[in-house]
């Protein structure tokens, strides 16, 4: 069987974002898929429901990958603390799950979302405070990554 992969992406409907979930109550059928990628943004410092309702499949016998999208992750200095907080304490909470590869990407923050005494706070803080804080090659990187661990062999 050739390599394949699903990718479940909970996207929060307040800002006007599809949700695969929402639109056909249901999670899709994972058996077919070898390899699955499950990403959520960070809202309020919290995974999307349903991609944190997502982790409770059973992944036996699938590689899975598992990503986060938050407004400061891509901060040297909000790094580590996006990792430990939003990934690592979510696998942890879900003992089945054993990922292959996590990563925190930063993300966009809606510049209308943001009160601006939080934006002052926030830009004292961190001196690389920017609304749009993604990073497109450090994602392609990863995309790679991951294609090379998902077409290895099992173990």
């Amino acid at each position: 069987m050739p390599h394949q992969f699903f990718i479940y992406t909970a996207q929060n409907r307040r800002y006007n974002q599809k949700n695969l979930f929402e639109e056909n109550k249901e999670y899709p059928d994972i058996s077919k898929y070898e390899n699955i990628v499950i990403g959520s943004c960070i809202i309020h410092g919290k995974w999307g429901k349903n991609a944190k309702e997502f982790l409770k499949h059973d992944f036996k016998g699938k590689k899975l990958a598992i990503y986060i999208c938050a407004g400061f992750a891509s901060e040297k200095e909000l790094y580590e603390q996006a990792l430990n907080i939003f990934l690592r304490g979510n696998i942890e909470a879900h003992t089945h799950i054993k990922p292959v590869s996590i990563e925190a990407f930063g993300g966009k923050v809606p510049k209308s979302k943001i009160p601006q005494v939080w934006f002052l706070q926030a830009s004292k803080r961190l001196a690389s405070f920017r609304y749009d804080n993604r990073d497109l090659t450090k994602v392609k990187d990863w995309a790679h990554k991951l294609g090379k661990i998902f077409t290895e062999e099992y173990s």
